[in-house]
């Protein structure tokens, strides 16, 4: 019989199954499961767990789950060995996976194994009598992730949180079964906490919880309750509550989500799932299970329900609630959101400052109609009652009555007044100045609550990167101990991240305080309650859309030829638009009249029209009768007269010149001021815009640098972890990620601000300009730029 033509080269042949068997053309693998015990999420669970294998291995290998090796036991020893057996001499079954701690715990005191085991959710080496060598099983076909127990470390959070001297552990009774030397262990750790434990075993039922708990329990303390259905343990919480008991979950946030009170683990399952699918991709590609490391960090994350401390009445330290997640925070229905837009507005409406200027200017044009006044007629009408002695009268014959009662009435008219002309004409121009003070304060004011704004954004910014820093902290310190369980390193290098910590928990207060100090300031600017809570529409600087709408603009901060001919537009434009430069118009126009005044002065005489009436209503008739023996004839009692004055001042002693050079010297003095504050203003705006295109181009650089730092930081942490490098290789590595993280945050925010002070030294409102306006103002850049490329 013919060779096939492969059989001729019996190396390639070779090769070609390697091949074949190591990226699963020619194989399946099928891993089996081991669950300890009926849990409503164990199928979320285990879908997670194999959804990870199967996305990280698709391509390389074919991986099964298949339905009928999937086993769930009872809750017992007996039962999960069971499993294990079962599973362990199927034949159809290539891997194992003990999903569960009783399973996780029993396969791995087995010794060597038949065929490749992990077990995940390895909780206590020392306790659970588990293989640990050289920070590996050490054991054939063994791998296991091993979480260290958080037991100690959460018990001195919860006692940061509320003081306690006995708290109520819940544990799963299964568990407390399969480990008795874990009621050891709690006993040790309550001991050095000076804190007297009760050990309460935990069921499927929570009914009967409440009946073993001693009355002068102060705090409960609750390991993984995985018996119980979800109605159960909301039972549990209830009754926690009207007990006004502070509790603490060990599982992590989903329990304080549902209402325990609090918890400082994060969720862990998605990372342990990663890292099983990691292990099984290494055993796949021939990696022996027993040489896979062990060591995993759990990583915190202070989680608190703020419903449930308000129910049980408790009070957290303000230390804790700075650098914890908060589930349900305290809201009320008035909380306002503010947008950049929205708070500007709402500045240059509401501002007292603002509104106060206003006023002023509203003032001053009524005194406008004062001086307007002294231009219009004018109309006096008075009485009188007049009695005089009678000899008096008698001595008159009758032409001074004893008794008179009269009415006169006046009509005064300017014809022609040079002082009141130009003080008029001055006035107007006063009003004009002071309403460009009010434009001017009005763009002082909008570019502050804009800055005010971004300063909010930058300050939560910093605030949640410090937390982020917080974080990455304590999850170094969970390295270093896993570091010194394995032997890596010594007590020193804990010591060091627990200092590191508080560190790092000032600084959280402290961005916290900066924030809330940046909130009342634009509660300020915005004459609101000081400490009146508002959220923000923009959470990060790549929200905020103005970077969108100077998009056309933004090329000319990156030529430098393009950024000269933006200094050159905004420098005009400034000189257009500047509200400082009108206001000196203003009263440079003011002065100009005045001084014109001044020199009609000197011939303009001032012309005016009197006419007046009196008559006499009544008066004594017995001097009518003296008039009448006298042979007088009395004049009627209608009496008018009409006069035109002119008055001119024919000799001051030099008045009227010293006037003329004083308003002269002044016009002057403002004429040079304008140069001058045209002059500042030129420099202003190009400075701001130099300050701007700085800090635009820090932007893109900051960013790299952050990028860099970060991939930096994930390589250092990775060789920390397997025992490469110091401790203080990694505290470098992290500061400067934290610094370029922060850098490049705050690039964003400096760019704005600047844009802002750039905006406001032209004589800009951004906010205030309509779509319309924006667009004519690039388009006018653009112009400007083609004619001087002409």
């Amino acid at each position: 019989m013919p060779k096939h033509p492969l059989q001729k080269y019996p190396s390639l042949l070779a090769a070609m199954l390697l091949f074949c068997t190591i990226t699963g053309l020619g194989a399946q693998t099928r891993i089996g499961i081991v669950i300890d015990g009926p849990w409503e999420r164990n199928q979320e669970v285990r879908e997670l767990f194999e959804s990870e294998i199967t996305d990280l291995t698709t391509g390389e290998f074919k991986v099964l789950f298949p339905a009928e090796k999937r086993i769930v036991s009872n809750w017992t020893l007996a039962g999960v060995d069971s499993a294990l057996n079962q599973l362990l001499t199927d034949p159809e079954v290539d891997i194992v996976l003990a999903m569960g701690v009783i399973a996780s715990m029993r396969v791995c005191q087995r010794g060597e194994l038949p065929k490749p085991v992990i077990a995940p959710f390895v909780i206590d080496v020392a306790t659970q009598g588990v293989p640990l060598r050289d920070g590996k099983s050490g054991v054939r076909n063994l791998n296991y992730v091993h979480i260290p127990s958080t037991i100690e470390r959460d018990l001195r959070a919860f006692l940061e949180l509320i003081p306690f001297k006995k708290v109520a552990v819940l544990v799963n009774r299964a568990l407390l079964e399969a480990v008795p030397d874990l009621l050891t262990n709690i006993q040790s750790i309550t001991n050095k906490l000076d804190v007297t434990p009760v050990v309460l075993p935990v069921g499927r039922n929570t009914e009967n919880i409440f009946a073993g708990m001693p009355d002068d329990v102060e705090a409960v303390y609750a390991l993984p309750l995985l018996q119980p259905n979800r109605d159960d343990f909301d039972r549990l919480v209830q009754g926690l509550i009207e007990r006004k008991l502070p509790s603490f979950a060990m599982l992590g946030p989903d329990e304080v989500r549902n209402g325990l009170m609090a918890s400082i683990n994060t969720d862990v399952l998605p990372r342990i799932s990663r890292r099983v699918a990691l292990n099984t991709q290494q055993i796949l590609l021939g990696t022996e299970a027993g040489e896979i490391p062990v060591a995993f960090a759990a990583g915190q994350q202070l989680v608190i329900n703020m419903s449930t401390v308000r129910a049980i009445g408790a009070l957290i330290p303000f230390a804790a609630l700075t650098e914890a997640e908060i589930v349900n925070p305290i809201r009320t229905q008035n909380d306002r959101v503010l947008t950049l837009e929205s708070a500007v507005k709402e500045a240059t409406r509401a501002n007292p400052d603002l509104a106060s200027k206003a006023r002023e200017v509203s003032a001053n044009l009524h005194a406008i109609g004062l001086t307007r006044a002294n231009l219009l007629p004018q109309i006096d009408i008075g009485a009188t009652a007049l009695q005089i002695d009678a000899d008096r009268a008698k001595a008159s014959f009758g032409s001074q009555p004893r008794r008179r009662l009269s009415g006169t009435a006046t009509l005064t008219q300017l014809i022609y007044s040079n002082d009141a002309w130009t003080r008029y004409n001055a006035q107007q121009q006063r009003q004009m100045a002071i309403e460009q003070e009010l434009a001017q304060l009005r763009l002082d004011i909008a570019q502050q609550a804009a800055t005010a704004y971004l300063q909010v954004l930058q300050a939560k910014t910093n605030e949640r990167i410090e937390r982020d820093n917080l974080q990455r902290t304590r999850a170094n310190l969970d390295l270093a101990r896993v570091r010194e369980a394995v032997g890596f390193s010594g007590r020193a290098d804990v010591y060091r991240w627990e200092s590191e910590i508080a560190i790092n928990r000032s600084r959280v207060i402290r961005a916290n305080a900066q924030r809330n100090a940046t909130e009342i300031q634009l509660n300020r600017l915005l004459n609101r309650p000081a400490e009146e809570s508002f959220l923000t529409s923009e959470t990060e600087s790549e929200d905020i859309g103005i970077l969108n709408e100077l998009g056309p603009a933004l090329p000319f901060l990156e030529n430098q030829g393009k950024f000269r001919v933006l200094r050159n537009f905004m420098s005009q434009e400034g000189m257009r638009l500047s509200p400082e430069l009108q206001q000196l118009d203003a009263l440079i126009a003011a002065q100009q009249g005045i001084l014109n005044g001044k020199n009609r002065a000197l011939w303009a005489p001032t012309v005016a029209l009197q006419a007046q009436v009196d008559n006499t209503f009544s008066r004594t008739s017995a001097d009518l009768s003296l008039l009448s023996g006298a042979g007088l004839q009395p004049a009627d009692d209608l009496n008018w007269n009409v006069a035109l004055n002119l008055n001119f001042p024919l000799f001051t002693s030099g008045f009227k010149s010293a006037d003329r050079q004083q308003a002269r010297e002044q016009l002057s003095r403002l004429q040079l001021q304008r140069d001058a504050v045209a002059d500042r203003i030129e420099q202003r705006i190009r400075s701001a815009f130099h300050f701007a295109g700085a800090s635009f181009a820090a932007i893109k650089l900051s960013q790299a640098a952050a990028t860099a730092a970060g991939q930096n930081l994930e390589l250092i942490v990775d060789a920390y972890s397997n025992g490469l490098l110091a401790i203080i290789d990694l505290v470098d590595a992290q500061n400067a990620a934290l610094v370029a993280e922060q850098s490049a945050a705050n690039a964003v925010f400096a760019f704005l601000i600047d844009f802002m002070e750039a905006a406001r030294a032209v004589g800009l409102s951004w906010y205030e300009m309509s779509d319309q306006d924006k667009f004519q103002l690039i388009q006018r850049l653009q112009n400007f730029e083609s004619n001087a490329q002409r």
